[in-house]
């Protein structure tokens, strides 16, 4: 099959599929090598579109003394066809320090931030790209190499969405996605077409080349149609994920609130989804707020789901691009880290001590409430087994009195397990994460002359039930109007 019978049908599902009007202008994205230069000479000079809604696009990456004769090399192929086109130059070295990105990241990035802006400009309907099969396999196994998902494994998608968050684009077309890199090579002999030599393409200090000169041709040596097979790969992978996306995409706007500079969930509903869903949800909750250039990795990933799922009010995450992930009482909340935070934590509305009646309760600022009983019937199962991190159940002597109050300077306790080894409880609510502005008035269930229960963290060795304990209560902590 010629590559006008490919290139062809292809177009047409993209009109109808994005859909594109029919007197769509196109970006063609143009670096002068042999794949670009066989897609820009089949759309144009094969008449495949109308020659005048083509817009040459090439940037000038400055990464090589050779790029600026093949950016004036793409300009003179592009006046010689008679087509519009456009040259810029990015200082990608520049940006990449800037941003913190690797090189590639930051080529990545400008590439199509240059794409996005032109298209807004000159009204394109979509940019086509020149990506063909032995890039597609190269892709599944770099992202193999990295670490990846579904995502990853799908490769290149041949209609995508415009690829950088937070900026408005076109959507990608890969005509060439399914073409070996062979058929593009007859193709411009044919046409006798004579593209660039990008000796950085030889350059194996760079894992894609190391991947397309090394790797590859090794595990052709296991199975010669491992390209095939890589492809074959990114097909069952991009039929599964675009099944997932569907349920994340439910998922997402049932329990989701996203906010201009944050995203907000409820973690109990989060907690009942399948495994899947919860790493779906919690990624593009997170990365809805990064920039383009930015990945979040797998393991970045696991201790953020930990955290939502097993942590307490009040603690905290650092995560990639500066952002925080804060625990409320039945919320998690990701925002930048100097965003200031609306969860609710449990605060005291003064620095008095307030007496805890037995039975009985007290509110706090906020809604917050804690509450009293006297245990009558001691289960010591029950209690060595408490999965409520905002209950405790503490011996008191019979008629002592139970307080609460903020930590006192200098105050230390001894928690639960460690037989009576000491902390302060400064050091504690620093390791518990419980934010700085929050520990002041964070509530301190006490006896009269040392601490029982650091509300929401940790109890006191002292205030332990034993099996001769004659009062015990059970005090636990609530807010009485959470917030979403």
């Amino acid at each position: 099959m010629s590559l006008t019978a490919r290139v062809k049908p292809f177009l047409d599902h993209a009109a109808a599929t994005i859909p594109l009007p029919p007197d769509s202008r196109f970006i063609v994205g143009v670096s002068g090598g042999v794949d670009s230069l066989a897609l820009l000479h089949l759309l144009a000079r094969q008449q495949i579109i109308d020659p005048s809604r083509l817009i040459v696009a090439h940037l000038n990456h400055g990464l090589r003394p050779q790029a600026y004769a093949e950016a004036a090399y793409v300009q003179s192929v592009a006046s010689q066809w008679g087509l519009f086109y456009v040259v810029d130059y990015a200082n990608i070295f520049e940006l990449a320090q800037n941003e913190n990105w690797t090189v590639e990241e930051a080529a990545r990035y400008a590439r199509y931030r240059f794409f996005g802006l032109l298209a807004q400009e000159q009204n394109a309907a979509a940019i086509l790209l020149a990506h063909h099969a032995d890039d597609q396999a190269e892709t599944v196994l770099l992202h193999l190499l990295r670490g990846t998902g579904p995502a990853g494994l799908r490769g290149m998608l041949p209609i995508a969405p415009f690829p950088l968050p937070h900026q408005d684009g076109p959507s990608l077309l890969r005509p060439l996605l399914t073409t070996p890199r062979t058929d593009l090579e007859q193709y411009c002999q044919q046409h006798q077409l004579t593209p660039i030599q990008d000796e950085s393409n030889l350059d194996t200090q760079f894992q894609r080349n190391r991947i397309r000169h090394e790797l590859l041709p090794l595990l052709e040596s296991y199975n010669p149609q491992i390209r095939g097979r890589l492809r074959d790969l990114a097909d069952i992978m991009g039929a599964d994920e675009a099944l997932l996306r569907q349920y994340q995409a439910e998922a997402y706007a049932q329990l989701v609130q996203p906010q201009t500079e944050a995203v907000s969930f409820a973690r109990q509903p989060w907690r009942e989804l399948p495994l899947s869903l919860r790493r779906r949800l919690l990624r593009q909750g997170i990365e809805s707020l990064l920039d383009g250039g930015r990945e979040l990795s797998f393991h970045v990933l696991e201790q953020a789901r930990h955290l939502v799922e097993t942590g307490t009010v009040g603690q905290q995450m650092s995560l990639p691009g500066q952002l925080r992930l804060s625990l409320g009482y039945e919320t998690a909340r990701i925002a930048a880290a100097n965003t200031p935070s609306p969860l609710s934590f449990p605060q005291l509305s003064g620095p008095d001590a307030l007496l805890l009646p037995v039975p009985g309760q007290i509110s706090l600022a906020d809604g917050w409430i804690i509450q009293s009983e006297l245990v009558t019937e001691i289960n010591l199962g029950r209690i060595e087994q408490n999965p409520n991190p905002w209950q405790a159940f503490v011996a008191i002597d019979e008629g002592e009195p139970l307080w609460l109050r903020p930590r006192r300077p200098g105050e230390r306790i001894q928690p639960l397990g460690l037989n009576g080894q000491s902390q302060t409880i400064k050091k504690v609510m620093n390791e518990r994460q419980i934010p700085a502005p929050a520990r002041g008035r964070w509530p301190i269930l006490a006896a009269d002359h040392y601490p029982l229960w650091i509300v929401g963290h940790i109890m006191d060795h002292r205030g332990r039930v034993q099996p001769h304990s004659r009062t015990v209560v059970r005090v636990w902590g609530f807010e009485s109007h959470p917030s979403i």
